[in-house]
């Protein structure tokens, strides 16, 4: 399918090669909230998303599992180059998940490890632009329609 390249922005000189496989995952995760005010009108903020790639690992090394869990651990910032296509693309993020990225060993082997890289890109869409006002008395009432404030 392709392969990407994992650089650490942090620690510069040091870069892994990842092999891509059928089974990488590309999706987004969202941030909003639903608030409901007194007057029962429903606001749904969002407040960021995020891309989110999950590829799975097998058949890495020690050396690339210490390096690679290093990164998750210490919170580096981190540069993904997916070259999947005719023209390869860069997303930059952490590494997320609630365990190291290759937190398993290959069996039989004691010295190969699998698990999977979840990488959190930088949000896509920042805040809307328009204030936030939840029935600010000094704005607005209750149920008013228009408000020339917001």
């Amino acid at each position: 399918m392709g392969d990407c390249l994992l650089t650490s922005l942090t620690d510069s000189p040091w870069e892994l090669a990842l092999p891509l496989g059928w089974d990488m995952t590309q999706g987004s995760l969202r941030l909003e909230a639903d608030l409901r005010t007194l007057s029962g009108r429903l606001y749904a903020q969002t407040w960021a998303v995020y891309r989110q790639v999950r590829i799975p690992l097998d058949w890495m090394d020690r050396a690339d599992q210490e390096r690679l869990n290093r990164w998750w651990r210490e919170g580096h910032r981190m540069a993904l180059t997916l070259n999947t296509s005719h023209q390869a693309s860069t997303l930059t993020g952490y590494l997320t998940g609630d365990h190291p990225p290759l937190h398993s060993l290959r069996e039989p082997y004691s010295d190969v490890f699998q698990g999977e890289l979840t990488l959190e890109a930088e949000a896509e869409q920042p805040l809307s632009g328009r204030p936030f006002r939840l029935d600010d008395p000094l704005l607005g009432l209750l149920d008013q329609t228009f408000n020339a404030l917001l």
